[in-house]
C-alpha cells in the first residue's frame, strides 16, 4: 500500500510520499480531509495572505522612439496616451526613460504627470547630455481616479537643435500585503 501525506497550499491539495502507511479505513478518512482542504473561490481575502504573496507588475504607459523633436522653445513636446490611476495596493512606480541626443544647453524632463493637480509625480531632467535612467518611487502616490500619463518636456529651451527620445515607460507594481 502507497503511503501519503496530505500538504495543504494556499491555492491547491498535494500528496507526498511521506512514509506513514494508511489502513483501508483510514482512506475515506484522509480523502474527506483532502476534499475539505479544497479552496473555495472568494474564500481567501487579502488580509489573510502574507507581506505581497500576490506581486504583479504593469505596463500603464508608453512613449516609443521619437527623433527630431524642438529643443529651442520650453513645453510638452510628446505625452502618452492618459490613463486613471488606480491606487489600491500600489507599491511603487517605475519611469524607464532614454534620451539619445541633446543639445548642450538644454533640459528635457521625462517624467510622470499628474493632469488633474497640474503636477509631476515624479521625473528625471537630462541636462544637455543623453542617457538611460530607471527611477523608482515610493513616495506619496496620486489618488485613486487620478489621471496620469508620462511627457517629455524643455524645462530649459537650448539655442538651436533637437532632441531625440529614445522612449518612456511608466510601470506599476501591485502588491497584496
Amino acid at each position: 500500500m502507497k503511503r501519503f501525506g496530505v500538504v495543504v497550499t494556499s491555492a491547491q491539495v498535494n500528496l507526498r510520499d511521506t512514509g506513514v502507511k494508511l489502513e483501508s479505513w483510514q482512506h475515506s478518512t484522509a480523502r474527506d480531509k483532502i476534499d475539505g482542504a479544497k479552496i473555495q473561490s472568494g474564500t481567501i481575502t487579502y488580509d489573510k495572505l502574507g507581506s505581497n504573496e500576490v506581486y504583479i507588475r504593469v505596463l500603464a504607459c508608453q512613449i516609443e522612439k521619437k527623433t527630431g523633436l524642438d529643443a529651442t522653445s520650453t513645453g510638452v513636446k510628446v505625452a502618452s496616451p492618459r490613463f486613471k490611476f488606480s491606487s489600491k495596493h500600489v507599491k511603487q512606480m517605475i519611469l524607464r526613460s532614454s534620451i539619445e541626443a541633446i543639445p548642450s544647453d538644454a533640459v528635457v524632463r521625462v517624467g510622470v504627470y499628474n493632469v488633474i493637480s497640474g503636477a509631476y509625480v515624479f521625473y528625471r531632467d537630462y541636462s544637455g547630455s543623453a542617457g538611460e535612467f530607471e527611477d523608482v518611487y515610493t513616495g506619496t502616490m496620486p489618488s485613486d481616479g487620478d489621471i496620469l500619463e508620462v511627457r517629455a518636456e524643455v524645462t530649459t529651451p537650448a539655442s538651436a537643435g533637437t532632441f531625440d527620445l529614445g522612449y518612456a515607460s511608466l510601470m506599476i507594481d501591485y502588491g497584496v500585503s
